[in-house]
């Protein structure tokens, strides 16, 4: 599941005429979540990702609190497994890693900085330190994880040979249209490429040397990328949703591979204002301080100098004449199926100049099941976001302040 633009900031436009829409024969009725069961009664600054063991407890990593705490199948206890102050005897990383799963209900935590995975065991306990492999720390896209087969896996952009110029001293580097996905071995260290993906291309401008000699690059965002992702099954299996088509290739544990029909979904026609509208709203979004980009940039011996910036953006005709069929594979769950989230609900009703039927609200997702057929889509609240899975139910976070809450919500 790779970070992509946001869409959300199309939301909050005026809404920008009447795109044509109509609704896929096929496509099943979109259902809310249910109650909430247990919620988290410790406070954390910030959720990045869970893990969900077979007990009903559940590994937290708070990036903001430097810390990753180990709660109980109630969400009442938390015990500390990482931290900065002195709980524990492993200290968080400066730089924030990532957590996943690992063989049966022990887990791993990636210290970037060491270049190193803690296996940390289910009662929360560090039992080893595991090295990482150097090729792929500092150069993924897309989710980190363990599986297919006991190896782990993780998505890099390859380079193209495509590069031009835009502008005199502005040259401008192609960020490449195809990733890889590769797998290593814990046991034997090597490492092979699994599958390929399509991702959208941007150009980055690189700025003429100013009087310190200093370059800065910035960013082209493309508001509406069109793009495939992928993620992982609990079994091992690597799910890549292709987005020319929306259909699943499977590639299994054993390295065969399966394809699964098209899939139904949502078709809307983006008039020329509503492309328009798409472009003004992520230029609106990007130009609040909180949301531009920070760069870094450092020459000769000198201290490295910091700037934000707003980013370009495409000319809107460049955006294709429909919505994507999904804005990213969010995972699988308990049961085996695959999660892939809709584009945002909201923008869809702004697009169409009126609230889109059956998508009022949060965030849809389609559930698919391992024959490639979609079997649901289920409706979180507004503000939520989803953290993982149990069986029959979510976990399910939003902010509140200078806290995030979690809470474990049945599926129906």
């Amino acid at each position: 599941m790779r970070v992509r633009t946001l869409l959300l900031a199309v939301a909050f436009v005026p809404a920008p005429g009447r795109a044509i829409a109509a609704q896929q024969p096929g496509l099943p009725p979109i259902h809310p979540v249910g109650p909430i069961v247990a919620r988290l009664g410790v406070p954390v600054q910030s959720i990045s990702r869970i893990r969900v063991l077979s007990t009903g407890a559940v590994l937290i990593d708070d990036p903001l609190g430097k810390q990753v705490l180990l709660v109980d199948s109630t969400l009442g206890r938390a015990t500390p497994v990482i931290d900065t102050l002195g709980a524990t005897a492993r200290t968080y990383p400066r730089r924030a890693g990532a957590l996943l799963p690992f063989v049966g209900d022990s887990s791993l935590y990636l210290d970037p900085i060491a270049l190193a995975f803690l296996v940390i065991a289910p009662d929360g306990a560090i039992a080893r330190i595991m090295s990482a492999p150097p090729s792929m720390v500092g150069n993924r896209d897309g989710p980190l994880t363990y599986g297919s087969g006991g190896r782990l896996l993780w998505g890099l952009w390859i380079t193209h040979p495509d590069s031009g110029s835009h502008g005199p001293g502005l040259p401008a580097a192609l960020v490449p249209d195809t990733g890889l996905i590769f797998r290593a071995d814990f046991v034997t260290h090597q490492i092979d490429t699994v599958a390929l993906f399509n991702v959208p291309r941007q150009y980055a401008a690189v700025s003429a040397p100013d009087s310190t000699g200093q370059v800065w690059r910035t960013q082209t965002v493309n508001p509406m990328p069109v793009s495939d992702d992928w993620g992982v099954l609990a079994d091992g299996t690597i799910a890549i949703a292709r987005a020319q088509d929306f259909h699943i290739d499977w590639v299994l544990a054993d390295g065969s591979r399966q394809a699964s029909p098209k899939l139904p979904h949502l078709w809307v026609r983006l008039s020329d204002s509503a492309k328009a509208a798409l472009v003004d709203s992520a230029r609106v979004f990007y130009s609040d301080p909180l949301n531009q980009y920070h760069q870094s940039s450092s020459h000769g011996f000198g201290p490295p100098r910091t700037r934000t910036y707003t980013p370009n953006f495409p000319d809107p005709a460049d955006l294709p004449d429909y919505l994507p069929p999904f804005a990213e594979v969010q995972g699988g769950d308990a049961e085996g199926n695959l999660w892939v989230r809709e584009f945002n609900a909201d923008a869809i009703g702004v697009l169409w100049g009126r609230e889109a039927p059956g998508t009022a609200g949060g965030a849809v997702f389609d559930v698919i099941d391992r024959s490639g057929r979609m079997i649901d889509r289920v409706r979180i609240p507004g503000g939520a976001t989803l953290q993982g899975w149990g069986p029959g139910v979510v976990y399910l976070s939003s902010r509140d302040g200078n806290t995030t809450s979690l809470v474990r919500v049945r599926l129906h």
